[in-house]
C-alpha cells in the first residue's frame, strides 16, 4: 500500500470494469458526468491533457456475471465490495485517512463548483 494512491473504486455493474473506467475517463475529460470519484478528481485537476499522462490505474479483476442472479455470481459481487472496503481499511490503518478522492467531505466535486459559479 502506498500513500500516493488517490482513489479506490469498484464496480458490480453489467458494463463491467471497462464501462466503469470509461465513465471515469468521460468525467475527468468533461465529456459527461457519470462518475462521482472522477468528479472530485476533476475539481482538483481540471486540465485533462495534463492529468492523464500522470495517472496510473491498477485493477483486481473478479470474474462474474452481475446479471445472472446465481449464488456464485452474487458471492463474487459481495467479494468485490468486500475487497474495496479491505483496501480502504488497510490504507486508513497505514495513513490515518482515506485516499483523498474517496473522502467525500474533504474533496469537493467539480460539478458543485460549476453549480455555485452558475
Amino acid at each position: 500500500m502506498c500513500e500516493p494512491i488517490i482513489y479506490f473504486g469498484m464496480t458490480n455493474a453489467i458494463g463491467g470494469l471497462a464501462g466503469r473506467l470509461q465513465q471515469f475517463d468521460d468525467t475527468i475529460s468533461g465529456r459527461r458526468l457519470s462518475h462521482g470519484g472522477a468528479d472530485r478528481v476533476r475539481h482538483k485537476f481540471p486540465g485533462y491533457a495534463h492529468l492523464v499522462p500522470r495517472l496510473y490505474v491498477a485493477v483486481a479483476q473478479f470474474v462474474c456475471n452481475p446479471a445472472s442472479g446465481l449464488p456464485a455470481d452474487l458471492r463474487k459481487m459481495g467479494a468485490v465490495a468486500r475487497f474495496e472496503y479491505l483496501c480502504f481499511a488497510e490504507y486508513a490503518e497505514k495513513f490515518g485517512r482515506l485516499p483523498h478522492f474517496n473522502d467525500k467531505k474533504g474533496a469537493p466535486k467539480f460539478s458543485k463548483r460549476i453549480e455555485h459559479e452558475g
